[in-house]
């Protein structure tokens, strides 16, 4: 087993990296790869817990000051102008991402990163979408 000097990861003998296990520090589970530990932050917490288990002062005063954006449509609430938006995208029906290589169309742009990963096998810089 090799050793990645940049990141501290393992290399196994085909070359790929393994990662040391991930632990969520909210609830304590623990993950085998990033994008699971990924996967797992996004949709099993809220922002407001990443702040306040992160000590952040000015993410944990912004909910406590009731920072929170308010959907004009069905008046849910989100931590940010930009989250809101891509929920008011459910309303209005727009998908602004269009996969270059089949024409299929996305509200969100993870969604079009997903969807060319696993369908189309390419992995594109979020970055280069617009």
């Amino acid at each position: 087993m090799l050793q990645d000097l940049e990141t501290g990861s393992s290399i196994n003998q085909q070359g790929y990296t393994e990662f040391p296990p991930l632990r969520c520090e909210l609830c304590q589970q623990v993950f085998a790869s990033p994008a699971d530990w990924v996967r797992h932050i996004q949709t099993s917490h809220t922002e407001e817990q990443l702040a306040l288990s992160n000590n952040s002062a000015a993410h944990a005063s912004r909910f406590r000051r009731g920072g929170r954006k308010r959907c004009q449509i069905c008046s849910k609430t989100f931590p940010s102008h930009a989250s809101m938006l891509i929920h008011r995208r459910t309303h209005t029906g727009e998908k602004p991402y269009v996969c270059a290589v089949c024409g299929k169309v996305f509200n969100v742009k993870s969604n079009l990163l997903r969807h060319l990963r696993t369908l189309h096998d390419r992995i594109v810089s979020p970055s280069t979408v617009e």
